[in-house]
């Protein structure tokens, strides 16, 4: 009788855990868009909205932001996995003028690299509190978002203007 409940009780047991078993497959394909990094830069370029000549990548191009960098700026040098092209500029000098557009290819780059750019503002606000109200103030007030296989961030005196400008 001892076997007997002890058998039911196994295979009660097993039963509930193949039940309550789900298979979870993570989607780590980003549907492409038609989205051009060059048209974007292109057009920022044309606005005079930069006086510097922003680091571009091209799939299959040489690589221009390297593992040093990424670790500078963002915090983590893993971002170039699964990033098709993207548009980076910065400030030549302590002023807070910045963004980038990221095109992914995967979509774990997604929260990574908005919680890079959430790093970044932080440090951006940690740097500039004591030094710049002007600078903090659009430090504060950057803009991280993200549409289709597009992940992007705006630090610009003229948010809006370089929004239009990527949203194209």
């Amino acid at each position: 009788m001892k076997k007997l409940i002890l058998f039911v009780t196994v295979m009660l047991a097993l039963l509930l855990v193949s039940c309550s078993t789900v298979e979870i497959k993570e989607e780590s394909t980003v549907t492409p868009s038609d989205y051009s990094v060059q048209e974007t830069l292109d057009s920022l370029l044309a606005s005079g909205h930069y006086s510097v000549i922003p680091i571009v990548y091209q799939n299959g191009s040489e690589r221009q932001l390297d593992e040093d960098y990424l670790d500078y700026y963002f915090g983590s040098a893993d971002l170039l996995e699964g990033i098709d092209s993207y548009i980076f500029v910065t400030s030549p000098n302590t002023n807070v003028n910045e963004m980038g557009v990221f095109k992914i290819t995967d979509a774990k780059n997604r929260e990574m690299l908005i919680e890079a750019f959430n790093t970044r503002r932080e440090n951006l606000i940690q740097t500039h509190t004591n030094y710049s109200a002007e600078d903090l103030a659009i430090a504060e007030n950057m803009i991280i978002a993200d549409f289709d296989d597009i992940v992007y961030f705006i630090a610009t005196p003229d948010n809006a203007f370089v929004e239009e400008i990527v949203k194209g």
